[in-house]
């Protein structure tokens, strides 16, 4: 009985079962931590500290795409056979995650020593989280977790981001004693449990070293696809910064509904983006042609979209009632939440763009987000003329934007299906 077990954990099949009920439960505790978060924090209030979130959404941009191109790097020489240079890889990988990681806390540290010394405790702790989350953008979600590639490794990923999810949940009884500070507190406490577990298991086991022409093989590679994917995930910071420069900080914290019905979709997504990535990777470096790699990725996508099927219509019109019950202050961002449900949906298909990054055709990847961000301009500009300025325009013009890219991926896929490695 238990060799059977550890076969099936083994299993493709368990993975994807496993990964989507965990995604699922976590999806809940994030969706209900967020909900109680938002009841003790006034929009004013969340908007503050939301915005010192958008900072370090563009201090990731430092990374300039080494990490993106170990992503492919590891698994694709590992399929090879090639496991030293894999690993020297990684090394570089992580050399620059530190320094980068050090750069940044180290300055986020005298910036928050100024403000204390000022008497303004608030900034100062603002500040020293922008710190804590560029290491977390960094070392943890772009190194160590991409380290991450087989079978039981994204069975113990997926079983760490469930325990981020419970410290998360349990640790909304600061935002409850200390307000703006809880929140402070609560992503230290998120962080740190990612960061131990996920370093504990990381299935590659190097230190850090730096090593030229590794270095410059990882930029050559990733600096292209870095320029290209951050069309794509600065996009929703875009679009934040854009609501904060309308509408306030009022605005943005109303838009939390919104940004806690993403993270939830997000964190099924990311998920199978993560398995999927590695995987086809992975193939394509063992011969396999285009469309077997999408083969890889449609039954992940294919589960996750049937749980999404299931969950959306029960938010939909479970979600006004649960805002009106719990946050009431928050009424006026639940239009937003609803169309986010849509826009989650939607997004997940473009887990295929993986493709992109690993048959290296960064041009096509391009084409496909400008596709996107274009689609979306125009269509908010269309939503805001006939609207004026409304919470809800974002994200239904975001998943127009989705969908002009997803309609794209197909036709990418089906243009180049025996494509291989050369």
């Amino acid at each position: 009985m238990l060799n059977f077990l550890n076969k099936k954990k083994d299993s493709t099949n368990f993975m994807i079962l496993f990964m989507s009920s965990s995604s699922l439960i976590g999806n809940v505790l994030t969706i209900i931590s967020g909900l109680l978060v938002a009841r003790w924090i006034l929009p004013e209030v969340m908007g503050e500290f939301s915005s010192y979130t958008i900072f370090s959404s563009y201090i990731i941009l430092a990374q300039i795409g080494i990490p993106i191109a170990l992503g492919r790097e590891l698994p694709l020489h590992i399929g090879k056979g090639d496991v030293k240079l894999a690993e020297q890889y990684a090394k570089v990988a992580q050399f620059y995650a530190i320094l980068l990681s050090s750069i940044i806390l180290i300055i986020s540290l005298i910036v928050s020593t100024y403000f204390l010394t000022e008497g303004d405790t608030q900034s100062a702790a603002g500040f020293f989280v922008i710190g804590l989350l560029s290491i977390e953008g960094f070392y943890l979600t772009q190194y160590l977790k991409v380290l991450y590639r087989g079978t039981r490794d994204f069975n113990n990923l997926t079983i760490i981001n469930l325990m981020q999810a419970f410290v998360s949940f349990a640790s909304v009884y600061f935002v409850y004693e200390w307000g703006f500070y809880g929140l402070c507190l609560r992503a230290v406490l998120s962080f740190l449990s990612g960061l131990i577990l996920t370093w504990h298991w990381r299935p590659t086991k190097v230190k850090p070293s730096y090593e030229k022409e590794s270095f410059t093989h990882l930029l050559r590679l990733g600096f292209p696809m870095f320029v290209v994917t951050n069309v794509y995930s600065l996009w929703p910071v875009l679009q934040k910064t854009m609501i904060l420069t309308l509408g306030g900080t009022l605005s943005l914290g109303l838009y939390t509904v919104a940004t806690v019905v993403q993270g939830g979709l997000s964190a099924v997504s990311g998920s199978i983006s993560t398995v999927t990535y590695a995987t086809m990777a992975n193939q394509w470096g063992s011969g396999k042609n285009l469309i077997q790699l999408f083969k890889i990725a449609v039954k992940p996508v294919v589960i996750g979209a049937l749980l999404f099927l299931i969950c959306i219509p029960i938010g939909w019109f479970s979600l006004p009632y649960f805002v009106k019950l719990l946050i009431p202050n928050y009424l006026d961002g639940v239009k937003a939440g609803q169309w986010m449900l849509i826009t989650g949906f939607i997004g997940l298909f473009n887990v295929w763009t993986n493709i992109y990054n690993v048959v290296n055709n960064q041009k096509a990847k391009l084409f496909s987000f400008l596709l996107g961000v274009v689609g979306w301009l125009i269509t908010l500009g269309l939503l805001y003329k006939i609207k004026g300025f409304a919470l809800e325009i974002f994200p239904q013009s975001m998943a127009v934007g989705f969908a002009l890219i997803l309609a794209y991926n197909l036709f990418y896929v089906y243009k180049n299906k025996y494509l291989t490695y050369e």
